[in-house]
């Protein structure tokens, strides 16, 4: 997976969300997943699988994550604000949003 596509958004809830590849379908979400977290040094705690998202709860850096797919493909999002510092060091920022 290319870090240079991934991009960062800030979510409703104030913490930010990292958006990996708006392409990964339900169906190849779980070899994505693995390939992602693997590149991450990541590990998966728990799967949760519905008939229109697939969720993997996930550490990243001690940090907990929802790794998702769903209509808008996959992307990590932080369980806490503490999250937000793991996601802006994967993305190679400081702050969410542009170059």
């Amino acid at each position: 997976m290319d870090p240079n596509t991934w991009k960062v958004q800030t979510m409703a809830s104030g913490n930010l969300s990292l958006e990996i590849d708006p392409n990964t379908s339900w169906e190849h979400f779980p070899a994505a997943a693995k390939a992602f977290l693997s590149q991450v040094r990541g590990t998966r705690l728990l799967k949760l699988d519905t008939p229109v998202e697939r969720l993997w709860i996930v550490l990243v850096g001690f940090s907990p994550f929802w790794l998702a797919v769903d209509e808008m493909g996959m992307s990590l999002d932080a369980i806490t604000k503490g999250g937000n510092k793991v996601r802006l060091a994967l993305y190679g920022r400081q702050q969410p949003g542009g170059a």
